[in-house]
């Protein structure tokens, strides 16, 4: 059989904050990512063993960085995904 894959992000640049077990766990993230005013996503990771919380989309590479810049003090683990 072929392998689960996770689907692909939609279009844009994204700030991944964690990847959980638990999807309540990412939906926590999430409110946390809203509170500070950013848009959101979660969005199944590891052929859907994870749920991924996600900023953004963001238009370009750049804001995108400038976004995950302002989350790494409170999520020092924040990378680019494209």
């Amino acid at each position: 059989p072929k392998p689960a894959v996770s689907p692909a992000l939609p279009k844009g640049y994204w700030v991944q904050v964690g990847a959980f077990r638990q999807a309540a766990n990412a939906e926590r993230t999430v409110a946390q990512l809203k509170e500070f005013g950013f848009p959101t996503l979660t969005w199944p990771a590891k052929a859907g063993q994870l749920t991924a919380a996600l900023a953004g989309p963001f238009a370009d590479r750049s804001a995108a960085g400038e976004a995950q810049r302002a989350l790494l003090a409170s999520f020092p683990q924040a990378f680019l995904r494209p």
